[in-house]
């Protein structure tokens, strides 16, 4: 999930906190769970960030629209929802329609699933 803000965490060339605008397309996989308690599906602040309110995650599906268009993908997505384990509900988030060969963005918010 990505930061909203700083765009940057600190020195170096992989501290960004955002894509960079002139880099090249990466293909992302993301799985989450809406009920995560330590990395909010729909953003926010973060205890991993030791209580700093300066950072903020972005939400979830913010978050796959940033990759997609970096990617020069469309911003939209189709959706299928889809059973995990014995019980669990998931939406499938496919971003990929638009994306160059090779290239996917997809998202899989597993209902009722926390951080693990």
């Amino acid at each position: 999930q990505l930061l909203a803000g700083p765009p940057r965490s600190g020195p170096g060339n992989l501290n960004y906190n955002q894509p960079i605008a002139d880099g090249p397309p990466v293909s992302v996989l993301n799985l989450m769970g809406d009920n995560d308690l330590l990395i909010p599906y729909a953003g926010g602040t973060s205890g991993v960030f030791g209580g700093d309110t300066n950072f903020q995650l972005m939400g979830a599906l913010e978050s796959m629209s940033t990759w997609a268009a970096h990617n020069g993908c469309g911003t939209s997505y189709t959706t299928a929802s889809s059973v995990y384990g014995t019980d669990g509900l998931a939406t499938f988030y496919d971003y990929s329609g638009g994306c160059d060969e090779g290239i996917i963005v997809e998202h899989y918010v597993l209902h009722g699933a926390g951080h693990s």
